[in-house]
């Protein structure tokens, strides 16, 4: 069994996708002998978003805190607020905006698949 607190991993700046304020921590991954998936939290401070990209593989979010919007390609948008979950299938372009005062905080789960 693997424990430990996500403040123990860095907080890494996100600067993909022309994102800002915006930081990411993986907390498991191969590198902690995780063989199929690997789970981040994702920061989005006030005022801050993950700009409009594409993965080739699906991933699921699960909201901690704070309030904003998902948005996809084709114009679709969703108000984020805490609890909510999204599956995200493979190739659909999305962005999440921070469109509240606090951050905005997230679980990502993806394939880790070296990506």
């Amino acid at each position: 069994m693997l424990k430990g607190h996500y403040t123990d991993k860095e907080a890494i700046p996100q600067l993909k996708y022309g994102s800002t304020n915006t930081t990411m921590r993986w907390l498991l991954s191969r590198e902690d002998g995780a063989g199929n998936f690997a789970m981040r939290v994702v920061r989005i401070e006030k005022d801050g978003f993950v700009g409009m990209h594409r993965h080739p593989y699906e991933h699921e979010i699960f909201i901690l805190s704070g309030i904003g919007i998902a948005k996809e390609a084709t114009g679709q948008e969703e108000e984020i607020n805490p609890g909510d979950f999204f599956f995200i299938e493979p190739d659909v372009e999305h962005s999440f905006i921070n469109t509240g005062d606090e951050p905005l905080e997230l679980i990502c789960c993806i394939p880790d698949k070296g990506y």
